[in-house]
């Protein structure tokens, strides 16, 4: 995708391409490609034919020349470079995000991205595309909520359907239920007792809260369960809701502070939610798939006690929008008193109901962990075991337990690693994968 020549580092290159078209190729960093075979000349001077090339970095390099060349620009003295990567087929998917991960890039790569490969989001992922939504009431389509882990999923999908695949495609995943890495983060975070740091933006929240879901993930990753799931998607739904709600309210005026009054909102529900010693039924919400009519008026009502906070600054603050990211603004918002109505109180569940469904949802995805563990470790490629055996050791990496596990799979078809075997060398991976070693399990099989 091309993103035109607003951006600095586009314009930068439309510049040189205009101007100084002779310097490109040591301003630029280049293309990092890849492909399956090369065919080259007896002489070795001349690449013949590729299979299956793809430019892995320089999307922006490239259409920005193409762009220049549209617009009749003298492209004669121009030169690029080029990293060709050849990589086996069998290594395709496993190999290129990572070289798409580390290599040098002409735009900046969001911390959103660069988290993208974490389990975390790839179970995600993995629930969103197999849990149907159960139908709202007068429907009768089921529908799936589609988590773009990575940019531009959601269209990729779509990319080569026909018109009738197409149409199917966007029955079964909406576009209204699309949501992105960013976007989970301020729907989870809104519930937390710093709800106001959603207000620092998307990239900020998001690579702060992502530090908060590694540590949790690492400290038990069952409790990321179709439960979560269920309770991801019904804040989403409130989120959305509170979204369309605010604008309604007849002090809002157009073009007025709708993201920060959302999160203020929604955070004082959570606080509030939490003094009373009760907990929202995201379950309910789930099933109903949209918020009924005393949780639509407990969204009103937040807003109504914030707004007077947040469009009256303390003393020293005159930037509204930077008055809501202020913990002092927050601590405001959740002194806040509001005569919450019964029907939407009623609603509520008590702590031991909701501990009751993730204890539950967490022993089922334990199970489901110890299948997933077991499928990805003996569906590695054959050879694969023995050289991180040989890394560990020449690195002195991984404890004794964990070693002497990675041996057991290195001995396959004569020995099979036990369900526990599995999950240690899983978990010994995503450890060292981050710490310098060059093997990298293939997730998908």
């Amino acid at each position: 995708m091309f993103l035109q020549a607003r951006s600095k580092v586009n314009k930068g290159i439309k510049g040189t391409l205009e101007h100084e078209p002779e310097l490109f190729f040591s301003f630029n960093n280049g293309l990092t490609t890849t492909a399956e075979a090369v065919r080259i000349s007896e002489d070795g001077n001349y690449i013949l034919s590729m299979d299956n090339l793809q430019i892995v970095n320089g999307g922006q390099t490239t259409a920005s020349i193409y762009a220049a060349y549209r617009a009749g620009c003298d492209l004669s003295k121009v030169f690029v470079q080029m990293k060709l990567n050849v990589i086996q087929p069998s290594d395709v998917e496993e190999l290129v995000p990572q070289i798409s991960r580390f290599a040098n890039t002409q735009n900046k790569v969001s911390e959103a991205d660069l988290f993208s490969n974490h389990p975390f989001h790839t179970r995600i992922q993995a629930l969103s595309q197999r849990l149907l939504a159960p139908a709202k009431e007068g429907a009768f389509i089921q529908t799936k909520w589609f988590y773009e882990r990575a940019r531009g999923q959601y269209g990729d999908a779509q990319a080569y359907l026909t018109p009738g695949e197409k149409k199917k495609f966007l029955l079964q995943y909406p576009k209204n239920q699309k949501f992105t890495k960013t976007d989970l983060a301020k729907y989870l975070r809104v519930w937390e007792d710093d709800a106001y740091r959603v207000n620092l933006g998307a990239q900020k929240n998001f690579v702060e809260y992502a530090k908060v879901l590694t540590d949790r993930w690492a400290e038990d990753n069952t409790q990321f369960n179709e439960y979560f799931f269920h309770s991801l998607i019904a804040k989403k739904i409130i989120f959305n809701t509170a979204e369309a709600l605010i604008p309604q309210r007849p002090w809002y005026e157009a073009g007025g502070y709708r993201a920060p009054l959302v999160v203020l909102s929604i955070g004082l529900i959570g606080n509030s939610v939490r003094d009373l010693g009760k907990r929202v039924d995201f379950e309910r919400i789930w099933n109903e798939q949209q918020l009924d009519e005393p949780w639509r008026e407990a969204i009103c009502q937040a807003a109504d006690a914030v707004n007077p906070v947040l469009m009256n600054p303390a003393q020293g603050y005159r930037n509204i929008s930077e008055w809501a990211k202020k913990q002092r603004c927050w601590d405001k918002v959740r002194s806040l008193h509001v005569d919450w109505n019964d029907a939407w109180l009623s609603e509520l569940i008590s702590p031991d109901a909701e501990r009751s469904r993730e204890r539950e949802s967490g022993r089922v995805q334990r199970d489901d962990n110890e299948i997933e563990n077991q499928r990805v470790v003996v569906n590695q490629k054959p050879g694969f075991w023995e050289k991180v055996e040989k890394w560990l050791v020449a690195e002195g990496e991984g404890t004794e337990k964990e070693r002497g596990c990675v041996h057991v799979a290195a001995s396959m078809p004569s020995k099979i690693p036990t369900e526990k075997q599995c999950a240690v060398i899983v978990g010994l991976m995503h450890r060292i994968e981050n710490e310098g070693c060059p093997f990298h399990m293939a997730m998908t099989l």
